[in-house]
């Protein structure tokens, strides 16, 4: 449950970061629950690969997953881009993989196992975590043009259509790694259903 500072009630997800305070929302979790590396690998992938098919149910004018890129670069045509959240948005999107590269060269790096399978969401991980480092490399672009909180010009026509270029290839790039997600998930599945 969510509540905004100053009010009692609940606050629809969709409203997160668009209350008082437009610019800060906090989240909590509160009690861990322990699983093992593969129970925890595998419905870590299952909620990636649902964002990324946007089967999250949240809001009627939120876009998730592969179809957000689509969104973001209409947008972007259509000089529709609010500079602030653009800014954060970039920010948040190059932070998140820069650090997916990072947990998939770590996970590459300590998986437990000697089967096939082990061995294949290894060799998944490290080619996966190289297609996330290249993300957020292209977004440091993005990043410099378009520093938070400062915003930069994202409706300026040069702007917008560097910024395009800039999406499309991430969308590749992210459309790659989507699918040796799906690849690790099956692995694990098949493994799961071995053993």
């Amino acid at each position: 449950m969510a509540i905004e500072c100053g009010r009692d009630d609940a606050l629809p997800y969709d409203h997160v970061g668009r209350g008082i305070l437009e610019d800060l929302f906090v989240l909590a979790l509160d009690a861990p629950i322990a699983i093992g590396a593969r129970e925890g690998l595998t419905g870590a992938l299952q909620m990636i690969l649902a964002h990324y098919r946007g089967e999250e149910v949240c809001g009627p004018r939120i876009v998730y997953g592969l179809n957000a890129y689509d969104t973001w670069i209409e947008a972007f045509r259509g000089a529709q881009i609010e500079p602030n959240g653009n800014a954060y948005n970039v920010a948040v999107v190059q932070d998140a993989r820069h650090y997916a590269s990072a947990f998939l060269a770590e996970l590459a790096d300590t998986w437990q196992g000697d089967s096939v399978a082990d061995e294949r969401i290894r060799s998944l991980s490290r080619e996966a975590s190289g297609l996330y480092r290249n993300m957020a490399e292209e977004l440091l672009v993005l990043r410099d043009m378009f520093p938070f909180p400062t915003e930069g010009e994202p409706n300026q026509p040069a702007q917008a259509e560097r910024s395009i270029g800039v999406l499309q290839s991430v969308k590749r790039l992210e459309q790659q790694a989507v699918g040796l997600l799906e690849t690790k998930y099956e692995t694990l599945q098949a493994d799961s259903a071995a053993g």
